[in-house]
């Protein structure tokens, strides 16, 4: 049994599917061998993928990133990179923005800060497109320091959740840096409007 991580499942339904491991820190998370194995594993045999911060080594399908030196498609601003598909198109989402403004600086070359993209309302506003463009039954990965993925509740204009968390993936990195929290989310419903 070598490296054999145990899986905890919680929950109805499908349950949750919980694993922990070790793994050297990168500042490109999709260089990090488990969160690439996850990706692979959940995006097999569905297409598109989309990735609005794609960096340099997204394995999406379509890739977006401000930078212009990053390995992408398109260098548009998250946001509009994420408006132009169209309602429910996607088969899944990376989603890995930076989650504070020295990230920006240091990973992204100070590429976005005129819009502050770790700003929790500009996050939310690229969550709210990633409900609307994601296929039923499509995913969402989310990679950060906390678990709260991409769904989104607004019961004042019956917007409902629509994204059911599957799994979760904790990379610990050693005593002197933060985890990396993977958040995988399946499309279970179609907003209510």
């Amino acid at each position: 049994m070598k490296n054999k991580v145990p899986c905890v499942r919680i929950g109805g339904g499908y349950g949750v599917r919980i694993e922990r491991i070790f793994a050297m820190a990168n500042k490109w998370t999709f260089l990090i061998k488990p969160i690439k194995n996850l990706i692979i594993e959940e995006m097999e045999q569905t297409k598109p993928w989309v990735d609005p911060f794609a960096g340099m080594h997204s394995p999406a399908h379509i890739r977006n990133d401000i930078n212009p030196e990053a390995q992408a498609e398109y260098h548009l601003d998250a946001l509009e990179f994420i408006k132009q598909f169209d309602n429910e198109s996607v088969a899944g989402v990376l989603f890995d923005p930076p989650y504070s403004t020295n990230q920006i600086r240091t990973t992204y070359n100070n590429h976005g800060m005129h819009t502050n993209t770790c700003d929790r309302s500009y996050q939310r506003k690229i969550k709210v497109e990633i409900n609307r463009i994601l296929q039923i039954n499509g995913g969402v990965i989310t990679c950060g320091w906390n678990s709260n993925g991409c769904s989104i509740q607004r019961t004042k204009r019956n917007i409902f959740p629509i994204l059911e968390k599957t799994r979760f993936l904790i990379v610990a990195h050693g005593t002197t840096k933060n985890d990396t929290i993977v958040t995988v989310e399946r499309k279970i419903q179609r907003s209510l409007q």
